[in-house]
């Protein structure tokens, strides 16, 4: 759908551009998810992320302590933490640099975990400190949702290999538990720490904060272009989209892509390639679901959720 949408794009150079770089985005995906099966891959892939990551974050960290120009209007200036320095490391954008320390929070945190040795620990655990220092000082909201879902994900990991081995206490009551844990620790940062709850608060501002008021706009001169061409969109890539979006922006408000995958995947491919995006990503959760389902199944203990003793996988 892609080449099609190629084909008829009122723009076709510049989306053979988008199509070359998506089928190479296409074949290192399916390429990397070969890969990973092995563990002897995979473990030097996450170390050599981990090292890479941690120097981008110490470069942000430093840019909090040692002051750092703001290369674009990041921060509203009306807004109480305008004065708050919002780093963005090697990347020039604060955004951009949370969603790439963000995995390497994820990681360390299962490293410390995962690691047996005292000294390996105390690595991963000073990775998990940067990591996380670096995305507070992003000031990227988005990033501390993913934060926080990434951490319930993770209870979810934990329960799924330790519930039959739990007491029945545990087995009824860790969930809620840790769930009130987590609302308590978010809920508590936002009321004790200035920068966090003004960031927290200008998600329900509306068009009163820039930032919002920004992508409010982008997003609804893309409404417009996709309603154009809906049925096939314009064409994939960044490129199809800066040769289009300036006949429908609002003035002012220029951008370099809409701001939401969904609108992005909407305006590129229209409402066929929109469908198949979504039939995509739901193949991916409900195989990683069967193959969760068997591998526990497999490792179950023969008496079920109440018997004793620890299966091996």
């Amino acid at each position: 759908m892609a080449a099609i949408a190629t084909a008829l794009s009122p723009v076709k150079a510049a989306a053979a551009l988008g199509l070359i770089k998506m089928t190479l985005y296409l074949f290192v995906f399916l390429l990397m998810e070969r890969v990973v099966r092995s563990p002897r891959w995979r473990n030097c892939l996450i170390t050599t992320y981990l090292l890479t990551a941690v120097v981008v974050s110490i470069h942000g960290v430093r840019q909090k302590f040692f002051g750092a120009d703001a290369l674009a209007t990041w921060v509203d200036p009306t807004a109480p933490d305008a004065n708050e320095i919002r780093v963005y490391s090697y990347l020039d954008n604060p955004n951009l640099l949370a969603a790439y320390i963000l995995p390497a929070m994820i990681l360390s945190l299962c490293a410390l975990v995962v690691w047996r040795q005292w000294g390996p620990r105390i690595l991963a655990a000073t990775f998990l400190a940067i990591h996380s220092a670096c995305l507070y000082w992003t000031g990227c909201r988005g990033a501390w949702i993913g934060m926080v879902g990434a951490l319930l994900v993770l209870i979810m990991i934990a329960l799924y290999w330790y519930w039959p081995h739990l007491p029945r206490f545990w087995r009824t009551w860790l969930i809620p538990i840790s769930l009130w844990v987590i609302v308590a620790v978010v809920g508590l940062s936002v009321l004790t720490v200035a920068p966090l709850r003004n960031r927290f608060m200008s998600i329900f501002a509306g068009r009163s904060n820039s930032s919002n008021n920004f992508r409010i706009n982008v997003w609804e001169a893309v409404q417009v272009m996709i309603r154009k061409r809906p049925v096939l969109g314009i064409g994939p890539g960044n490129s199809a989209f800066n040769k289009i979006y300036p006949l429908f922006q609002k003035p002012n408000y220029s951008a370099l892509s809409a701001y939401s995958i969904y609108l992005e995947t909407l305006v590129e491919f229209g409402v066929i390639g929109f469908s198949i995006f979504l039939w995509l990503v739901g193949l991916i959760f409900l195989s990683r679901l069967a193959v969760s389902y068997n591998g526990y199944a497999a490792c179950k203990p023969r008496g079920g959720f109440g018997s004793g003793g620890r299966s091996q996988p």
